[in-house]
């Protein structure tokens, strides 16, 4: 623009020189200088406009940056988060993610927790065999569950690349690793290949430290895997394939060498009268049916651990249904899901459900909620006969002390049942507050 400035104030000192120059010279010299004069008008205002463009080209060519987003890390490492966090990429991406830039990210939490035994179980199950001694006990500790390093690379318009690093005791390791491809600005159609949470369910909570029982029995855990989906008008849909694995993740696959196991999601959000609503269901082929066990030992059990009665699938691949729904509105949002194993495991039924609530509102000036949730895992014979039922109650405060800086602090009350024969039930109870950082 400046240059064009100068372009104008040069032009209006050659008509000023023409305007001098007439009175001496005759009408059709005037006319030769004017041409001239507009003629090398005409070229440095071309000059002026290449000169501006090559200076935008220049520009877009260097837009590769490296960017902290906290909001990025918050969605796709919060303990809060469930799966299908690609659409929160893609959405992203569609509302101005820079191409050929790295975004990065990191989250940090810390727990202190307290937990009691209160009541004694020596158990036999006649259906096991499955012996549990436990013993009335208190235990408290400090841990640092959660300590990740978030990477994102837009590779180009249609190519993002995800790495995330996960950190325990001197040691860290890659969590997920994956590309995802695909652009809503032009296609409906996107699609991941890597190592990843495969799209299935939705597993998300209100909780900031204990686990859903519907996350703990069910959720798959990160594998290889491929998938392909599409979204438009408010629908979702993604279908993958993956190798399979063990009782680690949830998946179970009797040939390991070959791709076994597949998930298919199906989500749809829409907004009514000043509510978002979003309604999911979904299918995985490989549930593995078995978790960690008290079995043949004496233990103690904390709050938030899992003692199922059931057991380990042997030489078939079962799978599992999810049905999950939730509402905001205002201050206040629910949610709800469901999931069941789609066949008996060795003539057991199971299925867990998960309920939460939560209120938002400001403490001190700062974003603060309230939350509870209610959850449990049933099994039941074949006859019916029998039913064993593990259950949870949680009650918290969430208060955002600081930018990018979460506490939380969360009493839960457990119950379980040891085997569908003897029913004997146990009880337990603790108290945590975390501590949680964005960056």
């Amino acid at each position: 623009m400046k240059l064009k400035h100068l372009v104008a104030a040069f032009a209006a000192l050659g008509f000023t020189a023409v305007g001098s120059a007439a009175d001496a010279a005759p009408a059709q010299s005037v006319d030769a200088q004017l041409n001239y004069l507009q003629a090398k008008v005409a070229k440095l205002e071309d000059q002026a406009n290449k000169s501006t463009m090559s200076s935008s080209a220049s520009s877009k060519s260097m837009t590769g940056s490296v960017t902290f987003d906290r909001e990025l890390s918050k969605n796709m490492l919060s303990f809060n988060s469930g799966s299908g966090t690609e659409m929160f990429l893609l959405n992203a991406r569609h509302n101005g993610m820079a191409a050929n830039s790295l975004y990065l990210g990191g989250l940090l939490r810390g727990v202190v927790s307290y937990s009691n035994v209160t009541t004694a179980v020596n158990a036999y199950d006649a259906q096991g065999p499955v012996v549990a001694e436990i013993a009335k006990s208190a235990s408290s500790s400090v841990a640092l569950p959660q300590a990740e390093l978030l990477f994102i690379g837009n590779i180009n318009d249609f190519t993002t690349g995800v790495v995330e690093l996960e950190g325990s005791t001197g040691t860290a390791e890659i969590a997920q690793a994956y590309l995802l491809l695909g652009n809503l600005d032009e296609s409906m159609f996107f699609g991941t290949i890597g190592s990843k949470v495969p799209t299935f369910g939705d597993f998300s909570t209100y909780n900031t430290s204990y686990q859903p029982l519907t996350r703990t029995y069910f959720q798959p855990g990160v594998t290889n895997q491929v998938s392909v989906g599409a979204t438009r008008d408010g629908f979702t849909f993604v279908a993958s394939a993956m190798n399979g694995g063990s009782s680690v993740n949830n998946l179970y696959t009797k040939t390991a060498t070959k791709i076994n196991n597949a998930a298919f999601d199906l989500k749809y959000t829409y907004a009514m009268y000043g509510t978002d609503w979003t309604l999911g269901a979904g299918y995985l082929r490989g549930f593995t049916g078995s978790a960690t066990t008290v079995t043949q030992s004496t233990g103690t059990v904390a709050a938030g651990d899992v003692v199922p009665g059931y057991r380990t699938i042997t030489g078939n691949v079962v799978g599992a249904y999810d049905y999950n729904a939730s509402v905001s509105f205002d201050s206040f949002k629910l949610q709800a899901e469901y999931v069941t194993a789609a066949q008996k495991v060795n003539t057991t039924s199971l299925y867990a459900y998960n309920l939460g609530a939560l209120y938002a509102f400001q403490w001190m000036g700062k974003d603060t909620d309230v939350h509870a949730g209610y959850g449990a895992l049933t099994q039941q014979t074949g006859t019916g006969t029998r039913t064993a039922t593990n259950s949870q109650v949680v009650l918290g405060l969430t208060h955002h002390c600081a930018e990018n800086f979460q506490m939380g602090l969360e009493y839960a009350l457990n119950r379980y049942q040891i085997g569908l024969a003897s029913s004997q039930t146990f009880s337990s109870n603790g108290l945590a507050l975390s501590l949680q950082a964005n960056f």
